[in-house]
């Protein structure tokens, strides 16, 4: 990435675009992703003084921050846009859609966050962009690592099934339920004493050693049951305060999508996310200290 800065000569920002090495199509009157290189070259240029920062840096690093938002996207992005600002729905469909938790390149969002820091540029847009998608990215694989450790068996075996799709676990966990039940308390016992009514000469060998299966596990089932009770109280209780931090998550993810926020609220709310489990990444506070300097009660983008 070039990295360098030339003279200020009064060049405008309009005049700068072309320089950028940004497709035309993407720098579109109104578009998102001219919006953040214009914001970017203004903050640049602030920072610089009577230096101007060298457009094509810019550009690349708007483009880089472009690709690591969209990664995990199965087909283009819309030229205009930097990225697709995904919903709860569409975290919740994401294993189906992007094949990841989130469309969003952690790593890559990291090395972006990196180079901006380098520039010591002060672009609340592209510090939005910056902030949103490592929260969308922290929020996404919370709530599936949420999911994984459930204490309830067959939610993880449908979330295997499915491949992490949660819409269909949501839609197929009820009716796994009612298939349990009649497998352990109606199919076995129909199919058992059939057996029994057609035999003349009593159980054949298999049929003796189903009948005997099953009567250990019921055993087994209603002795545990007490202590099956009160393991999945606790388990529920713990379960619980983690769903509790997940729904906080979604809150905060929202929070930030509106574009205005109190970012030291915001860094609270995200430092007791971490301590509950949810992998927030530190450029995310890295980004957050920068915007509480310049106001610790207001960001808006």
């Amino acid at each position: 990435m070039h990295d360098h800065t030339t003279p200020h000569t009064g060049t405008s920002l309009n005049e700068q675009l072309p320089d950028t090495g940004i497709d035309a199509e993407m720098l579109k009157e109104g578009s998102e992703v001219r919006k953040v290189v214009e914001d970017l070259m203004r903050a640049s240029r602030a920072n610089l003084g009577e230096l101007a920062p060298d457009p094509l840096a810019l550009g690349e690093l708007v483009l880089e921050l472009r690709e690591a938002l969209t990664s995990h996207e199965p087909s283009a992005v819309p030229p205009s846009h930097m990225w697709t600002d995904p919903s709860d729905a569409d975290i919740v469909n994401g294993r189906k859609t992007w094949g990841d938790e989130s469309p969003v390149d952690p790593n890559a969002l990291t090395v972006v966050a990196g180079s901006y820091f380098r520039r010591s540029a002060g672009s609340s847009l592209f510090e939005y962009y910056l902030l949103v998608g490592f929260i969308c990215n922290a929020y996404a694989h919370f709530l599936h690592e949420t999911i994984r450790r459930s204490h309830d068996p067959g939610v993880i075996w449908l979330y295997a099934l499915t491949h992490g799709d949660l819409a269909r676990v949501a839609v197929w966990r009820p009716w796994s339920l009612i298939g349990v039940f009649f497998a352990r308390w109606i199919v076995v016992p129909m199919l058992l004493a059939m057996a029994v009514w057609r035999a003349d000469d009593g159980l054949a060998t298999p049929w003796l050693w189903l009948l005997g299966a099953w009567l250990v596990y019921i055993l087994w089932h209603v002795v545990r049951t007490p202590v099956r009770f009160f393991h999945r109280r606790e388990l529920r209780k713990g379960m619980e305060e983690r769903v509790k931090a997940v729904e906080t998550a979604l809150d905060v993810y929202n929070a930030v999508r509106s574009k205005v926020f109190n970012p030291s609220q915001l860094r609270d709310e995200l430092l007791r996310l971490k301590d509950a489990g949810c992998p927030v990444a530190a450029a995310t506070f890295a980004v957050l200290a920068r915007a509480i300097e310049r106001d610790p009660s207001v960001f808006a983008a």
